[in-house]
């Protein structure tokens, strides 16, 4: 597998701030796929905070408030590394297979390194809730939302309650609106409710707000 030139001070810069908590997580910042990735991006809509890496560091700001067990935080982690990290690779218009989509390229990147079907489902799939909500509230295609909402509950399975952690840790982010993840939570009941580590947390401290 390719690595990151290690005299390359560019490229692993940015990762000196992000030190790797497991042996797989160091695997996938060393890839240079993914030290490329991380810079890709500029302050937009959705994404003020520019570069990929950035938004690393405010959905892991958001995993680090959520109360859960080790195995579930190191999902969340993972899922997080990669999740957008290969938008760089995606073409400004995507193909009618959407097989270059990045969450497409991130899924097939991360399995390289892990077969956890959840994880990689999640990292699949990651965008689909917004898209949904999307086609319903944004485009007025309610038949065509339910739909596609319908088809991602059916291929979440068993993974639906860590797609709603990672879906929570995402959109709390920039300056996203949480109309999606509030819609979400109103159409899936079976999702069991966040809890945070800190009781009396405050939304506005780790909002895009």
């Amino acid at each position: 597998m390719t690595r990151a030139r290690s005299n390359d001070p560019q490229l692993l810069t940015p990762s000196l701030r992000l030190p790797a908590e497991t042996a797989l997580e160091a695997e996938i910042m060393q890839q240079r796929e993914w030290q490329i990735g991380i810079h890709w991006g500029v302050p937009r809509p959705g994404h003020p905070e520019g570069p990929v890496f950035n938004h690393i560091l405010e959905v892991l700001k958001n995993v680090e408030l959520l109360d859960v067990d080790a195995k579930t935080r190191e999902q969340l982690r993972i899922i997080t590394l990669t999740h957008d990290t290969l938008k760089y690779l995606q073409p400004p218009l995507l193909d009618a297979t959407r097989s270059k989509h990045h969450s497409i390229l991130a899924h097939d990147f991360t399995a390289k390194f892990v077969d956890d079907p959840c994880v990689l489902k999640t990292i699949k799939l990651h965008d689909e809730a917004y898209f949904s909500w999307r086609l319903i509230y944004r485009r007025e295609q309610r038949k065509a939302g339910e739909a596609k909402l319908a088809r991602l509950l059916d291929d979440l399975g068993d993974c639906l309650q860590l797609y709603y952690l990672f879906f929570w840790c995402d959109t709390c982010t920039g300056d996203k609106t949480l109309e999606p993840v509030d819609w979400f939570e109103s159409m899936v009941p079976d999702i069991a409710p966040l809890v945070f580590k800190k009781k009396d947390h405050d939304q506005s401290e780790f909002l895009g707000s």
